[in-house]
């Protein structure tokens, strides 16, 4: 049992789950503390997709993207189209609702936009973008610069889970031993975010030497310009296999 530190898992619901359970099947001691809920968009005012004729192809910069599509009851409509999903994840969760011709980038959003572009030839109608209400990066208009058009629709946001917040940030303004996993930019903007209201709180005087933050990506490493003694460490590899690996090293150390 790995009890030396215990580990925050930081992703978002409902998927925070099935990752702590991960977790502790290898013997880690998790906390779950998921800093967003999945909240789908199940208005049909709001969710208007339109006959399948209409689009070339789907893209899917999560797999939210289509646990969403699923509860909104349009999804039948939309499985003949192709779908670009941003990585292995969505690309897996797209299989499984039943459509065939997926194509996965390499689990980021450069990747994704790369892969469409190497089949532009292929994609003469518009491409329809589900996609959540928050996103790091805006794909219609650097598509538009090559002559691809996209149609967008919001179909989930993340809803932040202020209790989970406050567990974070008590492990933080009280430095306590902990590895504190990060999985988006979006998170890691939150906790970065707490940091600085923790050192305005005490006047500027903060130490998180007790504290260690696995990330998923080297992007969101370079979120925490300074990171107050709190060691940085990153996956080699975007997946919780590796951040486990790490976790053992630490807890091993």
């Amino acid at each position: 049992m790995y009890d030396k530190r215990p580990i925050l898992i930081t992703r978002a619901s409902p998927q925070n789950e099935k990752s702590a359970a991960k977790w502790r099947k290898k013997g880690f001691n998790i906390i779950c503390a998921p800093l967003f809920a999945l909240s789908p968009i199940r208005e049909e005012k709001i969710l208007d997709i339109r006959p399948e004729d209409k689009y070339g192809a789907i893209i899917i910069s999560s797999k939210n993207a289509i646990i969403s599509l699923k509860l909104s009851g349009q999804m039948n409509k939309l499985k003949n189209l192709p779908i670009y999903s941003v990585g292995k994840i969505s690309a897996k969760k797209a299989k499984k609702e039943g459509f065939e011709k997926v194509f996965s980038a390499k689990g980021d959003i450069d990747s994704l936009l790369k892969l469409i572009k190497e089949h532009k030839e292929n994609l003469s109608s518009p491409l329809l973008y589900l996609r959540g209400k928050n996103i790091t990066k805006n794909i219609k208009p650097i598509l538009k610069n090559h002559a691809i058009i996209v149609e967008e629709q919001i179909i989930y946001e993340m809803q932040p889970i202020e209790k989970s917040q406050q567990i974070i940030t008590d492990f933080l303004k009280n430095n306590k031993p902990s590895i504190i996993n990060i999985y988006s930019l979006r998170g890691a903007e939150t906790i970065l975010k707490q940091i600085r209201q923790i050192k305005r709180q005490v006047g500027g005087r903060v130490n998180f030497s007790n504290i260690i933050f696995i990330c998923i990506a080297k992007k969101l490493a370079d979120i925490f310009i300074n990171s107050y003694g709190a060691k940085i460490l990153i996956s080699e590899e975007k997946n919780e296999s590796a951040m486990m690996d790490l976790a053992h090293l630490v807890n091993n150390d």
